[in-house]
């Protein structure tokens, strides 16, 4: 008896940078000319792109700009990004996602990134 196999096509990452984790509490302010009001949760960064969880939807295509802060504020970084797509969540939210127009430096986002625990058991012993 023969099997058939399905072979499933591997499907072309569009992303650049592997995505990371961002802290706890990082936030996106919109600014106020800006198609999105207020602030968004960042779901996700990467050195070339954001997604972030926002309580309203806006359209693929336009672009956005803000400032992204940690919750102690302590760093902030002036971001824009260019929205590949928007997709409504169960509870509401938005997922609004999409590239910046140039690479950001990773020493740039590094503030907005999640530390793992190993790392962060590390750090606090040290000081």
């Amino acid at each position: 008896m023969k099997t058939a196999i399905r072979r499933i096509a591997k499907s072309s990452e569009r992303r650049r940078a592997p995505r990371r984790q961002p802290a706890i509490g990082t936030i996106c302010q919109f600014t106020p000319r800006c198609a999105l009001n207020g602030m968004g949760l960042v779901w996700n960064i990467s050195t070339s792109g954001v997604s972030v969880l926002a309580n309203q939807p806006c359209e693929a295509g336009v672009r956005l700009e803000g400032e992204l802060r940690t919750l102690d504020e302590r760093a902030t970084l002036p971001i824009s990004f260019n929205v590949a797509h928007v997709k409504e969540l169960e509870t509401g939210d938005y997922v609004i996602a999409g590239p910046f127009p140039k690479v950001v430096a990773a020493a740039k986002i590094k503030p907005f990134i999640s530390m793992p625990p190993k790392a962060r058991a590390r750090t606090t012993r040290k000081t």
